[in-house]
């Protein structure tokens, strides 16, 4: 007779892994905002760059604020465009949001643009 045990500790969160798929390309996502108010820029790059950075290390963000416009261009592994400019969007917005902390509801108000790159075939080994 064997004990099996399968208690989940507190905080602990339980997934299957995804199903592999041969369909998976690292996508190049370019994301750049709209000028925005230079009262709001001060240490907003450097905030801006952590947050991504954080949000998406396995991304290698690059971050970079030009002529009031924040940008940030990512590598993201996804089985298509749309779910690369979605991860893309969601990874930037995030970013935004602490970079201009705190004038966070103008993060939510400042338009964006995202734009993907044709990507690159992953190897997936079996």
């Amino acid at each position: 007779m064997a004990l099996v045990r399968n208690d989940l500790t507190w905080g602990a969160t339980r997934q299957a892994p995804p199903p592999p798929s041969r369909d998976v390309h690292e996508w190049t996502v370019a994301v750049e905002s709209e000028p925005v108010d230079d009262a709001l820029l001060g240490l907003a790059l450097a905030r801006f760059a952590q947050d991504a950075a954080q949000r998406a290390p396995e991304a290698s963000p690059d971050a970079t604020l030009t002529s009031g416009r924040f940008g940030l261009t990512l590598t993201i592994v996804a089985s298509s465009a749309d779910e690369a400019a979605r991860e893309g969007g969601r990874v930037f917005t995030g970013a935004l949001e602490t970079a201009l902390w705190p004038h966070a509801d103008r993060a939510a108000e400042t338009p964006y643009e995202v734009r993907v790159v044709q990507p690159q075939q992953v190897s997936t080994a079996a």
